[in-house]
């Protein structure tokens, strides 16, 4: 499963954002993250096998599905090319959104960077070096990743942090300068239109929608996802990590889990968005408009673990569990009691505890993480 999905990488870096068995996949969709996760299922299946052979297994690239030339390199190589990928289209360290992130529905931000991919690179380059000094790789690689890590440690703490401590969600493209970002990108083998790219962009400008996602200095929002990354990617102190947990006690923390963010209620009331934001669009409170999406509290629970707040991580678990969301009211939980949904609506929904989206599988959320050793 592992070499099916590196197989829907391209040799430039891009990849399918959804594919399928045999016909080619989604290009047209272009995200920053995508690259990443091939790392990070390489060195999971690495840690718990020990089959370091596996990164000199030779295959395919997606290219020839579009027309090109056929061309197959390591799996190790399909790493290293994901890495560059990311950090290619990055702003010293914070990857430009593109059109999303791990979570597809910042859709219209595409000229911001993402904290939440900039923890993704930061874990995806230590993981690499981690990995290849067991391999006994090529060093000046392994200095290479190290320094590129302290980058984006650096640039996150002076760019991504606002006034009161908190991550920002998404910086808004330094100076305006959506031009200069442009000719940054080369559309290569994905199905990116550049000009309904720079015609969103300029638009987005002129209405004086360049702002930062998630601050309190603009919007006055606050997102788990960069937060629920700090500790899991290990890019945050103690320190920055408590300030972070703060919020989400105050403000996220709700009856059934962890709330994405703060929900737009603009739709509620018979209002448009004022921007491209997609999230906005969903219902208050569903989905990416501030559910608690359990996807993402998982990866919470594992960054209050990793800080010793093993009981907090224990009751978020117990708190999103299906048993416990549909004890009080079956009925409105809408699905049987041991289906683990994408999310369970949050407080500003007027369906607040409704499982959504519930074809999923229970996460491996709680066991041993072992090392490449």
């Amino acid at each position: 499963m592992i070499k099916f999905t590196a197989k829907q990488m391209f040799s430039d870096g891009y990849t399918y954002h959804n594919f399928f068995v045999s016909a080619p996949g989604e290009k047209g969709f272009v995200t920053c993250d995508d690259p990443l996760w091939l790392i990070y299922a390489v060195c999971e299946y690495i840690k718990e096998t020990g089959d370091m052979g596996f990164l000199d297994e030779i295959v395919e690239y997606a290219d020839e599905k579009e027309g090109h030339p056929a061309t197959k390199e390591s799996i190790l190589e399909h790493m290293e090319i994901a890495i560059k990928k990311v950090w290619d289209q990055s702003d010293n360290g914070l990857p430009y959104l593109l059109m999303a992130d791990w979570n597809d529905n910042p859709s219209g931000l595409f000229s911001h960077t993402s904290t939440m991919a900039a923890h993704q690179l930061y874990k995806a380059l230590n993981d690499m070096v981690e990995l290849l000094t067991i391999k006994g790789a090529d060093e000046d690689m392994v200095a290479d990743y190290s320094v590129k890590a302290k980058i984006v440690q650096k640039s996150v703490e002076e760019r991504c942090i606002d006034k009161k401590g908190y991550y920002i969600r998404a910086k808004a493209v330094r100076d305006g300068d959506i031009e200069g970002l442009l000719n940054k990108f080369k559309p290569g083998m994905c199905g990116l239109d550049m000009e309904e790219v720079r015609k969103e962009l300029q638009t987005a400008k002129k209405d004086g929608n360049l702002i930062d996602l998630g601050s309190s200095e603009t919007d006055g929002n606050v997102f788990l996802s960069p937060i629920s990354w700090s500790g899991f990617s290990g890019i945050a102190d103690k320190e920055r990590f408590d300030t972070c947990m703060k919020v989400c006690d105050e403000v996220l923390d709700n009856k059934y889990g962890v709330r994405l963010c703060i929900g737009d209620s603009a739709m509620a009331e018979g209002k448009l968005p004022k921007d491209f934001q997609v999230w906005k669009r969903n219902c208050v409170g569903r989905k990416e408009n501030g559910s608690n999406f359990r996807h993402l509290e998982s990866w919470y629970i594992a960054s209050l673990a990793k800080f010793g707040y093993g009981e907090k991580a224990c009751d978020l678990f117990l708190k999103t569990l299906p048993s416990n969301c549909s004890k009080e009211d079956p009925y409105n939980y809408s699905a049987e009691g041991f289906v683990y949904p994408e999310y369970v609506a949050g407080p500003d929904s007027n369906a607040y505890g409704k499982a959504g989206h519930t074809p999923r599988n229970l996460k491996n959320k709680c066991g041993e993480k072992r090392g490449f050793s």
